[in-house]
């Protein structure tokens, strides 16, 4: 009788796993943004919120700020799934910035 009831709870997780996986939500949706800017010498500092809206955590996620000068990369350890992260980066106090997530792995 537990013998019955332990498979019947084995194949219902292996159910629900199943139809979450079809639903899409275990792949990371990340985006960036700037959500505040600092003046200090000879620079700005940008703090940049990566949000995930997906159903996965992302790793080693890598973030670039371009200026017409240079480009400047930080990575950010994790961003979990339905959360966010901040990470500070230090760029010339001329121009525009882009901000753009180039990679990040799955854990």
């Amino acid at each position: 009788m537990i013998a019955i009831l332990g498979v019947m709870i084995v194949f219902a997780c292996a159910a629900v796993l199943a139809l979450e996986s079809l639903k899409g939500r275990d792949r990371a949706e990340l985006s960036a943004k700037v959500v505040d800017t600092v003046l200090s010498v000879g620079g700005r500092q940008l703090t940049v919120q990566v949000e995930n809206r997906g159903g996965r955590t992302a790793s080693e996620v890598t973030i670039t700020a371009k200026t017409s000068e240079e480009a400047v990369q930080a990575v950010i350890d994790y961003v979990p799934a339905r959360g966010n992260r901040h990470v500070v980066i230090r760029v010339p106090s001329e121009g525009e910035v882009t901000i753009a997530i180039d990679s990040w792995i799955y854990p």
